[in-house]
């Protein structure tokens, strides 16, 4: 998220941390499926820092996500 954060003018990951828990929370408004805790797990995972040669966290888009959207012709 910090680097998606740099790439967009943000300050730090906080910003896009909440833009994409925003975007989760309405995916899962409109699909009518429960909220996890962590908003963002229902669109990725995460790699814990250092586990693999990364030093922060990682996020990696679930499949299903980026699959949904292709499907819509976002990306």
């Amino acid at each position: 998220m910090t680097y998606l954060a740099e790439q967009v003018g943000y300050k730090g990951y906080e910003g896009v941390n909440l833009q994409y828990g925003m975007l989760a929370q309405k995916i899962a408004e409109v699909l009518n499926v429960p909220l996890p805790p962590i908003r963002l797990t229902l669109l990725a995972d995460f790699v814990e820092r250092d586990t693999q040669s990364n030093a922060q966290w990682q996020i990696v888009m679930k499949p299903e996500f980026a699959a949904a959207l292709e499907d819509v012709g976002w990306v």
